[in-house]
């Protein structure tokens, strides 16, 4: 091939022409917070489906356009077709499923499909849909997804960073309560005592003084005898 045919493109026209691809990636691992390795192959399996038939050629921009529940459940029936892909035997995975009691229905993915794909299909058609996964994965998500991915890292260690100092912050007032709580108790029980021993204290005056009036009673009597 003559090399001047070759056409170039740069790393913005490549983004742009993907934007719908690279919108419905930042929802999954920035606004929904899924796993990033997750959520590349989510997006490679999408791939793959629009490019199954023609009517799906806009599914990814409709789901971009979707709602965060959409989104969640399609990508949730997504990684369940993930699973059947990685099990060699589909009684295994079936049984799988049951263990997990997990649902053997895919109806998001069925639907738009017109009742084609199933988990059983799929499963089928295993080792061409990974060969595609594959080539989709290598082809778009990589180079389209690799500034999503760092600012989608950053994001996440910032939430955890917030959430760490959160924590901090509560053990550290849950702590002050806690001293100021023993410190509370410590003045309550220093008060009862000193009250204690002021009641103990007077009872041992008025039985002085009640021993002395006795006394000073016997001597007036003895001296009258």
């Amino acid at each position: 091939m003559d090399s001047s045919s070759v056409i170039s493109i740069t790393r913005e026209e490549f983004n742009a022409f993907h934007s719908y691809d690279r919108a419905l990636f930042s929802r999954l691992v920035i606004s929904l917070r899924r796993d990033i390795r997750q959520s590349y192959q989510v997006m490679s399996f999408l791939l793959y489906l629009e490019k199954t038939a023609p009517r799906l050629s806009n599914l990814i921009a409709k789901l971009a356009a979707s709602q965060d529940a959409v989104v969640n459940m399609v990508a949730d029936q997504v990684v369940t077709c993930m699973r059947c892909l990685s099990y060699e035997d589909f009684p295994a995975f079936v049984a799988y499923l049951r263990r997990s009691i997990l649902s053997p229905e895919i109806p998001f993915i069925t639907g738009v499909t017109r009742g084609y794909l199933t988990l059983l299909v799929i499963h089928n058609n295993r080792e061409n849909i990974l060969f595609e996964m594959k080539m989709h994965l290598t082809r778009v998500c990589i180079p389209a997804f690799k500034d999503i991915c760092v600012r989608a890292e950053m994001y996440n260690r910032e939430i955890e960073e917030r959430v760490a100092i959160a924590k901090m912050r509560q053990l550290a007032m849950s702590s002050v309560f806690q001293r100021a709580n023993q410190v509370l108790a410590s003045s309550i029980d220093k008060e009862q005592t000193m009250l204690m021993r002021l009641k103990v204290g007077l009872s041992s005056s008025h039985f002085l003084e009640d021993t002395r009036s006795l006394k000073q009673k016997c001597m007036h009597t003895s001296q009258g005898t």
